[in-house]
């Protein structure tokens, strides 16, 4: 699925793959309960396939098969980049095997890093409009930092021995447009955050 947005420019054909492909790993799930074991890999002990793992795989498989099925079409008003949100799809289902059969912390961590990251791309930006995410820094004044800092401490004083611990610049989405900067204040207890534009107006406040 990954390489078939390169190879295949049709719909119909990206369409037909990822179906075909969710509904061969729902079978592959439904006869690995049955006791029918399709592949031997040793995990060293960090992942289990138990009967849970396997029924809650089988959920999963089945309903976004449904999806693809039902909206597999509607996915292609979307952006122009048709493969792409089934391979991220796919990735997601990769992340939902993981967090479901861990037997470590880390195959937990990666398993929710693997989910998280694909939903970040397909739910934060606009797919047809690369402005969406991007902008350019040269719309940043830099030289304002220092003074939105010793602002942000002002603001939140209530923070006990507030220092600012990081600063985020980021473009907003869900309807928020502009662009963003945050400045995190941390102290012995509290902390929080102010929030600026990048003309340096206050947005808003999140403190304790």
């Amino acid at each position: 699925m990954l390489f078939s947005g390169v190879l295949l420019k049709q719909a119909p054909f990206l369409r037909f793959i990822a179906v075909v492909g969710m509904a061969g790993l729902f079978i592959i799930n439904i006869l690995e309960i049955s006791g029918i074991s399709f592949f031997k890999i040793n995990t060293a002990g960090m992942l289990g396939f138990d009967r849970f793992a396997l029924l809650f795989n089988a959920v999963v498989l089945f309903s976004t098969l449904v999806y693809f099925i039902l909206s597999a079409r509607d996915m292609e008003k979307v952006g122009a980049h048709y493969g792409e949100y089934f391979a991220l799809i796919f990735f997601i289902i990769c992340g939902v095997v993981l967090v479901v059969s861990f037997k470590s912390l880390l195959i937990l961590f990666l398993g929710i890093e693997i989910i998280s990251i694909p939903l970040y791309i397909l739910t934060g930006s606009d797919k047809k409009n690369l402005d969406s995410i991007l902008f350019p820094l040269d719309t940043i004044d830099f030289a304002m930092i220092p003074g939105l800092c010793e602002r942000a401490r002002t603001a939140l004083k209530e923070v006990e021995n507030g220092k600012v611990s990081h600063i985020i610049i980021e473009k907003g989405s869900f309807g928020r447009a502009d662009p963003v900067i945050r400045v995190y204040i941390s102290g012995e207890r509290d902390s929080g955050y102010v929030e600026y534009s990048l003309k340096g107006q206050q947005k808003r406040v999140a403190g304790p």
